[in-house]
């Protein structure tokens, strides 16, 4: 395993752990994240391998973490911000998205889990690795690598598309109303022009 898997695993985390004070959501928030899979994505996914079982992996893989993402965007606490100095009524709520520290585990996991496998690939396991994908018909380090790449990336679009949803949703329920126009006033009556008896 490189620097450049521990780097962007690394990433992820940071992107995930920086959560747990709160952090507003923005769209640097939605970016940071989906650049960090991207550049994975462009320096290790090449192909997807669909011989054998390499496509049962694949799929599996990325269902696991599309359900781990899910599970996350569902635990993200949400509340609102409060509005900015000057901002006019009718303005867009701000939320701030929060990770509680009991659920920390649940939105690591992943990252962990890849991070774990990748490392025992290459420190002792990678026979039994092999044994397994002999057995199951998996082709090779290419259909392990593009499973990989794309859990990650299945678990964090399906987060930040839940968080996002939610925060919409949420958003649009704590929506201060612009003040509606009042009533009309009812013109003034013009006294009647002054005639001499």
């Amino acid at each position: 395993m490189d620097t450049t898997t521990y780097l962007l695993n690394g990433l992820l985390l940071v992107t995930i752990v920086r959560q747990v004070r709160g952090t507003e959501l923005n769209l640097a928030n939605l970016l940071i994240p989906l650049g960090v899979v991207g550049a994975a994505a462009l320096a290790f996914l090449h192909s997807i391998p669909t011989a054998g079982g390499d496509l049962t992996l694949i799929l599996g893989l990325a269902g696991l973490g599309a359900v781990l993402g899910a599970l996350g965007g569902s635990l993200v606490r949400l509340s609102a911000l409060p509005p900015r100095a000057g901002a006019s009524q009718g303005a867009k709520v701000r939320l701030l998205a929060r990770t509680p520290l009991a659920v920390l585990p649940v939105l690591v996991l992943g990252s962990l889990a890849r991070l774990a496998f990748a490392f025992s690939a290459n420190h002792g396991l990678g026979h039994a690795i092999a044994d397994f994908s002999r057995d199951q018909q998996i082709t090779g380090q290419n259909a392990w690598v593009a499973a990989l790449v794309l859990m990650a990336l299945a678990e964090v679009v399906t987060r930040l598309t839940v968080t996002r949803l939610r925060g919409h949703l949420l958003g649009r329920t704590l929506a201060v109303p612009a003040p509606a126009p009042g009533p009309a006033r009812p013109a003034r009556a013009q006294a009647a022009p002054f005639e001499p008896a």
